[in-house]
């Protein structure tokens, strides 16, 4: 069974290189099924993939300068 997982570790670390969700998606199916866990830090990137956030982002600012309502 370590085989499998060592396995799904590289192929998922691969996917999640490539930003592709559709098939870290599956290979989280696998993973349930097969009952292995990946590590953490690997399911940690995939969820700021999945949620589309990135480090470098700037949060929204709370009231926008010069807005006016034209009527």
């Amino acid at each position: 069974m370590d085989e499998y997982k060592n396995v799904l570790q590289i192929l998922f670390n691969y996917r999640l290189k490539n930003k592709d969700l559709r098939g870290c998606t599956e290979i989280l199916r696998n993973c349930k099924v097969l009952g292995i866990s990946l590590p953490s830090h690997l399911q940690s990137h995939f969820i700021t993939l999945f949620i589309g956030a990135k480090k470098d982002d700037k949060p929204l600012a709370s009231k926008p300068e010069n807005f006016k309502l034209k009527f």
